[in-house]
C-alpha cells in the first residue's frame, strides 16, 4: 500500500516545489498572511496558478491521499472524503470571498476562467464568449480609472469612458452573433468571434473612431464610422435627405479627468 501511495506523495512534493519557485516560500507557508505583509496589489495568475486557483490545496490533498492509501486505515479514508466534500470547498469559498474583496473584478474574471482545482472544473461557457465578459476583459487592458463596465446582464453591456471625449462602446450577444456599437450615433458592427470584438473595441479605445452622424429634430437617425463595415443601422436610409450632418473624432481612453465622473 505504501508503494501505491508513492505517486500521491510525488505529485504533492512536485507541486510544493513548483509553488515555492513561482510563489515564494512566505506565501507558500502562509507567513505573509499571518504577519499582514501580503502583497495585496498583485494577482498571481501565472505558472501553476494559470491552470488552477489553489495549487497549494492540491498539494495538501495529494499528501493526505498518500497517507490514507499507505496507512490503509478506514478513519483516514473517512477524513479524506470529508476533506474533499466539506472542508476544502468551505476553505476555498471563504478564501475566495476575501480575494474578491482584495482584487475585485480581475479576480472574478480569473475565477470564471480557471478552475479552483483540476478535478473541480465545471462545464460552463468560456466567459470571453459573452458580451459582458468581453468588455470586462477589455477593461483590464485599459489604463486604470479610464472606464467602467455597465452590465445589464451577461449578454448586454456598455463600456463607459471616464473622459467624455472618448467613445462609449456597447456590446450585445454571444459567440457567433455579436453586435457592437460605439460613439454617440448608431454606428455598429456585426462580429462572429470574440477576438473580432476585442480588436474593434481596441481600435475604438485607441481613439481611431471618427463618426459621421445624421440627426433630425435633435434625434440621431443613423451614423457611419471611419473603420470596419461602415454599417447603416436603418436599411434604405438616405443621408442626403437629412438636414443636420456632423462629424466627431473621439479621443483615446485615458485615466479619469473628472469630465463625467
Amino acid at each position: 500500500m505504501w508503494l501505491a501511495s508513492l505517486p500521491f506523495f510525488f505529485l504533492g512534493w512536485r507541486t510544493y516545489r513548483r509553488i515555492f519557485a513561482e510563489f515564494g516560500g512566505r506565501n507558500l507557508s502562509g507567513a505573509s498572511e499571518i504577519v499582514g505583509d501580503v502583497e495585496t496589489g498583485r494577482l498571481v495568475n501565472t505558472g501553476m496558478h494559470a491552470r488552477m486557483r489553489h495549487p497549494i490545496y492540491l498539494a495538501h490533498l495529494c499528501n493526505f491521499a498518500g497517507l490514507t492509501v499507505g496507512s490503509g486505515l478506514t478513519v483516514n479514508f473517512i477524513l479524506l472524503a470529508i476533506s474533499l466534500i466539506v472542508t476544502y470547498p468551505l476553505m476555498i469559498a471563504v478564501e475566495e470571498r476575501e480575494l474578491v474583496k482584495r482584487f475585485g473584478e480581475p479576480y472574478r474574471l480569473y475565477q470564471s476562467e480557471v478552475p479552483a482545482l483540476p478535478f473541480l472544473k465545471l462545464l460552463k461557457p468560456d466567459p470571453r464568449q459573452s458580451a459582458t465578459r468581453l468588455l470586462e476583459a477589455l477593461l483590464l487592458e485599459l489604463p486604470p480609472d479610464s472606464a467602467r463596465v455597465e452590465a445589464k446582464d451577461d449578454y448586454n453591456a456598455r463600456l463607459v469612458p471616464s473622459n467624455a471625449e472618448a467613445a462609449s462602446i456597447w456590446c450585445r450577444g454571444a459567440s457567433g452573433q455579436y453586435i457592437v456599437g460605439a460613439g454617440a450615433g448608431r454606428y455598429h458592427e456585426h462580429f462572429a468571434q470574440p477576438e473580432e470584438v476585442l480588436s474593434f473595441c481596441r481600435w475604438v479605445t485607441a481613439g481611431n473612431l471618427e463618426e459621421t452622424i445624421w440627426t433630425k429634430g435633435g434625434t440621431v437617425v443613423a451614423s457611419t464610422g471611419s473603420g470596419g463595415n461602415n454599417t447603416f443601422l436603418l436599411w434604405g436610409f438616405n443621408p442626403f435627405r437629412k438636414k443636420t450632418v456632423t462629424t466627431r473624432k473621439y479621443l483615446a481612453y485615458a485615466g479619469s479627468r473628472g469630465t463625467n465622473g
